[in-house]
């Protein structure tokens, strides 16, 4: 529940379909074009995902549409997990920012309950990994000013306006400090 496009990939194409899922990420066979991939954050999911695009990057650069642009932006928890097997593939990521905790917010895919948080901060560090084909690197090149844009993006000034504030914790305190 926490798409914001017309289509998108679920584990749960059965009854997210519905929805606009299409298939699970690794049904997904894109031949060009860019995609913003955001697996569970559980380290299979993570692992499984990365493993996909590398496949689908290997496929797209000796098949035969082997002259179109394939992108991923993949967002997922900061780890190291994936540094072993990102050497070996070296060649299909393009860049990798980390952004730390606390500062940056995400939407939270709970907006069907009532008084559920639409945005909120994140308590890890993530990181957002490009990985794509030589002509996708040439054609959206992830540059640092589109970077800056995508880091100021995730991590507003004033915190994102649909942010519901949690309840609070404790006796409620009147503007003079005293108990309510």
């Amino acid at each position: 529940l926490n798409a914001t496009l017309k289509s998108y990939c679920s584990l749960f194409a059965d009854t997210d379909e519905y929805f606009g899922a299409r298939g699970t990420f690794y049904e997904f066979h894109p031949i060009a074009g860019s995609y913003h991939v955001q697996p569970p954050s559980d380290a299979w999911s993570v692992r499984t995902s990365f493993d996909h695009i590398i496949r689908l990057l290997q496929r797209a650069e000796a098949g035969p549409f082997s002259g179109a642009p394939l992108m991923f932006i993949m967002v997922t928890p900061h780890s190291a997990n994936l540094e072993a097997v990102a050497s070996k593939h070296g060649r299909f990521i393009i860049t990798r920012i980390t952004l730390l905790a606390g500062q940056h917010w995400f939407r939270v895919g709970s907006q069907h309950k009532v008084g559920a948080f639409t945005f909120a901060q994140s308590k890890q560090d993530t990181d957002i990994t490009f990985l794509g084909n030589a002509l996708a690197r040439r054609m959206w090149p992830p540059t640092g000013d589109k970077l800056d844009r995508l880091r100021a993006s995730m991590n507003p000034e004033i915190p994102p306006e649909q942010v519901i504030s949690r309840p609070p914790q404790g006796p409620q305190r009147d503007a003079d400090g005293n108990q309510e």
